[in-house]
């Protein structure tokens, strides 16, 4: 009893000192603050404020605190827990998960582990839970709550935490996103002064553009749990198959003058494939989350606001893998204290509620162990019924003569345990016949099925059409391999499983020993702007061909056929850099997975010579990406992301302010995203206008089209929406409270739509197919441009594939434009109503943006 007496004494004075130190008169929180009735606690097992010199809620933890305080705890009592590395952002911060249970358990953790997957016995097995936070980092509380919930699992010896150690494996991964938590750490820190500022005027609560709330790359990691674009993503879904986890806790923040929330939420907006038992859990574990809260006087909603629709959130992807994802938004100090109608709101108080959530998850999940092992165990007992139940035998795809989107595409459903399978014969549907030893299949009969139904499913009919995030998100279309769904059985055509392998390589056509004149890369294949830029950063002159014609390469007796889009790389023209190119092409043949052919002549068979005055020098793929306040970071962050990490190039990302002030002819494109562009000055619509009509290839995506038309004179036009320019007349009565409802189901949330492409224009060389699945997320819609060559994308008659529209919008889109090219003096702009790089995953229409960038001079109007 003495020794407890102490050691709430030396945290009391802690406090003091810190207090004192920052005149904050006694508003520092302790750890009876966030923990009411946790102890006692061992002695040995140091509190936050020992180890930090403060107290949680004083200042804002940084990744390498939290990191560390999550070692010190493993080293003070390593028979009931361990620190585990999974991975690293990309910002090389280390992801961790610290695993807390009974001495028993961790003694031998992995046979745990591995009974665990076997779902076998409920009487005796633990149930596993992951307890994670912040995967936004600038909803911090959730990452500074995460250490007095580590300290509670690991000191604590109440008989509420020994039960936890007993019957649950704790995984708790304190930060989701460490390098977004780091971003908005400094920032908090950097602004708090000795007397802390509420007002929400204050510089501390208006983070600046792009914040801390998106990962590296400005991506929301909330929205990458299936595309799986980022390593804390990969690492984190093959830590969960490494133990699916019967629970798996996501929590967040909201705004400031809100609650708390958890879930089930909005039941008519969640995934109609996820499991009635996934919610009567949610139901019953919602029980203990208001208690928790009840007793310390916090207010909560739980029914309205949030659904569980979009299978990349994290807490949808463990309802279709056999467990409970749970999403809890606490409103947000978003800093340190921050004025509300209600007072001030702290960050310690927003801690606070964090902590006792994920203490009475622990508690439920205590109290629903069997019901959550059992629930787990008839989730994959049953997924062969319900495959059966869908009327579908699987899908077949045909690579399509790009072998590394083929490979993107299998190694992605490898790292869901979805199985992908060789054909063991021809298999014809329609007019399309997928052969043996090219085309795969996924067979909708496997463990994964209620997974792979969702990441496949083409969905146009729903229950609810209001939406939190978006209402599509197809692998299938946004792959665009030629693909179909097998109605009927033809499980006999299913060959040996395939793996995705190393990631295939380029192929040559020809003798390199020959006197080589020319180098050719045919032009189907995903990585060829990638293969376009190191001959950019070499300084290689290439050129694009718009003809098709035959080649014959060196060495060789049959000629092939080449498309539009070829890329000629002329060796004698350029004998200064002949070693470069020779060096080059072994880079392009180790690396990207396209066609080279080696020639020695330039006579062709058929069509068009090497030295033929049609051909187009391509650009050297100079690009400034314009960044800043009022551009979509998420929209910008994809198109840095694609450039810099898929196709190795190295973007300028330039603000918008220095537009002006910079050397513009250094680029050969330039890249606008979506966003609002009030804030941009006349100064910067003046520059990017006089660079564009100097011969520079101006990319705009969405709404940056509207400034390009206003600003910089842009011939495009676009389609008023009727809705919005003729008032109903008489006026329509509408109830009040079904407002947010309705407004809610008049936007396109989030919709694949089909476009044809006219595969001859430069826009669309490499694409291979005439029809193109569009991601769209707005209603902006253009006109077809008035010179009949230069509308190279254009909405079908009947475009929805997958997801919600309202009949009027998609009449709206019938027969529109999705891109036009508008000369602009020597140069164009290149307008997109849709992003072809949507969340880094759409890798179908990837080749849009590449192409713009590489191939601009060849668009000029015939």
């Amino acid at each position: 009893m003495l020794n407890l007496m102490i050691q709430g004494m030396r945290r009391w004075i802690v406090v003091g000192i810190v207090g004192a130190g920052w005149g904050l008169g006694g508003r520092a929180a302790p750890v009876d603050y966030y923990l009411p009735d946790g102890g006692p606690y061992e002695d040995r097992v140091p509190t936050p404020a020992e180890f930090f010199g403060y107290e949680v809620g004083d200042w804002h933890l940084r990744p390498d605190q939290i990191v560390g305080y999550l070692h010190a705890l493993a080293a003070a009592a390593p028979e009931r827990a361990k620190v585990e590395v999974f991975g690293h952002t990309h910002e090389q911060r280390p992801l961790v998960q610290l695993v807390v249970a009974a001495p028993e358990r961790m003694a031998d953790l992995e046979a745990v582990r591995r009974a665990h997957l076997e779902r076998g016995a409920t009487a005796t097995r633990p149930a596993v839970v992951n307890l994670g936070y912040s995967i936004h980092g600038n909803e911090s509380s959730g990452a500074n709550a995460s250490v007095m919930v580590a300290y509670w699992l690991v000191a604590s010896q109440s008989e509420a935490a020994q039960a936890v150690r007993r019957d649950v494996v704790v995984l708790l991964d304190p930060m989701f996103n460490p390098d977004g938590l780091a971003r908005f750490a400094h920032w908090a820190n950097t602004h708090r002064g000795k007397h802390l500022v509420a007002d929400p005027n204050h510089r501390e609560h208006r983070e600046p553009w792009p914040n801390g709330r998106t990962n590296h790359y400005w991506f929301d990691l909330n929205r990458d749990w299936f595309p799986l674009v980022h390593p804390e993503s990969r690492a984190r879904v093959a830590r969960f198959y490494q133990w699916q986890p019967n629970i798996m806790n996501d929590h967040h923040e909201m705004g400031t003058d809100r609650t708390f929330f958890f879930q089930p939420g909005v039941t008519s907006r969640n995934n109609p494939t996820t499991p009635a038992g996934v919610f009567a859990l949610q139901e019953k574990l919602a029980a203990h989350h208001a208690d928790a809260l009840d007793r310390v006087g916090s207010f909560y909603y739980s029914a309205e606001g949030f659904d569980d629709f979009y299978v990349g959130k994290g807490s949808v992807y463990p309802d279709l893998n056999g467990g409970i994802g749970i999403l809890y938004e606490q409103a947000s100090s978003r800093g340190h204290v921050q004025e509300t109608d209600f007072g001030d709101l702290t960050f310690p108080f927003s801690i606070r509620n964090q902590v006792l959530a994920s203490l009475s998850t622990l508690e439920g999940a205590v109290a629903l162990r069997e019901d959550l092992l059992a629930h787990q165990a008839e989730f994959y007992a049953t997924a062969s019924t319900f495959a059966g139940d869908r009327g579908v035998s699987g899908w077949v795809f045909d690579p399509a003569g790009d072998p590394a989107r083929a490979w993107e595409l299998r190694d992605l459903l490898a790292r869901h345990q979805i199985e992908v399978r060789a054909l063991s014969r021809d298999v014809t549907v329609g007019e399309r016949t997928y052969r043996a030893g090219e085309a795969f299949a996924v067979p909708a009969d496997q463990p994964q099925a209620r997974l792979l139904a969702e990441l496949f499913t083409d969905r146009t009919e729903f229950n609810d059409t209001a939406f939190y995030d978006i209402s599509a998100w197809s692998v299938p279309w946004a792959f665009n391999l030629p693909h179909d769904k097998l109605e009927t059985g033809l499980s006999k055509a299913w060959g040996r499983t395939l793996e995705p392998g190393p990631r295939p390589v380029g192929q040559l056509h020809g003798d390199r020993t020959a006197d080589v004149l020319a180098y050719v890369l045919l032009p189907r294949g995903m990585d060829l702007p990638r293969a376009l830029g190191r001959l950019g950063r070499a300084g290689i002159v290439a050129q694009v061909t718009a003809q098709t014609f035959r080649a014959l390469p060196a060495g060789q007796s049959e000629s092939i056929d080449v498309a539009p889009g070829a890329i000629i790389i002329p060796v004698t023209r350029q004998p200064d850099k002949s070693e470069t190119i020779e060096r080059v092409i072994d880079e392009i043949l180790a690396r990207d997975a396209l066609q080279v052919m080696a020639l020695n002549r330039g006579l062709t068979p058929d069509g068009p010579d090497l030295g033929s005055p049609s051909l187009v020098t391509v650009t050297a793929g100079r690009v400034a990406i314009v960044v800043g306040d009022g551009v979509s970071p998420y929209d910008a962050g994809e198109v840095w992301h694609t450039l810099d990490q898929r196709w190795d190039m190295a973007p300028v990302l330039l603000e918008h302010g220095d537009v002006k002030r910079a050397e513009l002819s250094r680029y050969d494109a330039m890249v606008i995203v979506d966003g609002s562009f009030g804030s941009w000055s006349e100064d910067t619509a003046d520059s990017i206008k006089a660079w564009t009509r100097a011969g520079g290839t101006l990319i705009v995506e969405e709404d940056a089209i509207s400034w390009a038309i206003n600003k910089l004179g842009a011939k495009i036009t676009l389609v008023e929406d009727p809705a919005e320019a003729t008032p109903a007349t008489p006026p329509m009565r509408v109830p009040f409270g079904e407002g947010e409802r309705i407004n809610r189901s008049k936007l396109i949330p989030g919709s694949i739509f089909a476009a044809s492409v006219d595969l001859t224009h430069p826009l669309a060389y490499g694409l291979g197919q005439d029809m193109l699945p569009l991601f769209r997320a707005g209603k902006l819609v253009m006109q077809p441009s008035k010179s009949p060559y230069q509308t190279p994308l254009v909405y079908t008659p009947d475009p929805l594939l997958a997801g919600y529209a309202t009949p009027e919008d998609q009449s709206r889109l019938s027969n529109q434009a999705a891109v036009v090219i508008a000369p602009l003096g020597s140069g164009r702009v290149v307008a997109m109503t849709d992003n072809p790089v949507f969340r880094g995953y759409w890798f179908g229409a990837m080749r849009l943006l590449g192409n713009a960038i590489f191939f601009g001079p060849a668009m000029k109007t015939p």
